[in-house]
């Protein structure tokens, strides 16, 4: 599976404790390996800067797919292996993808 920038992909990545987890994460390149930023649900402050809403509906009808409020953590960088994509559910809008991008080069 070969995600794009943009995409939302369910990966299995590892947390700020180290721990492994299977998530959400916005793509931001993917060549040999993938970079991201980590989606949540729980931001420790939803105000932060660094922390971009992302567009959800209850039933899933948005083109990220999410049905719920979630952020990216722009200062929750990932990187991971192709191996570690479970799927890709969703996109997240050119827009908002320039921001989260800009916003991560400020982390």
């Amino acid at each position: 599976m070969t995600p794009e920038a943009g995409d939302i992909a369910w990966a299995s990545v590892s947390d700020a404790r180290g721990s492994r987890k299977i998530r959400p994460v916005v793509v931001l390149n993917a060549s040999d390996r993938i970079d991201g930023v980590a989606v949540t649900t729980s931001p420790i402050d939803p105000s932060n800067p660094q922390n971009v809403p992302l567009p959800f509906h209850p039933a899933g009808n948005v083109s990220t797919r999410l049905k719920k409020q979630c952020w990216a953590a722009c200062d929750w960088i990932v990187t991971f292996d192709h191996a570690n994509v479970i799927e890709i559910r969703g996109h997240v809008p050119s827009q908002i993808l320039l921001e989260i991008r800009q916003r991560a080069l400020r982390a």
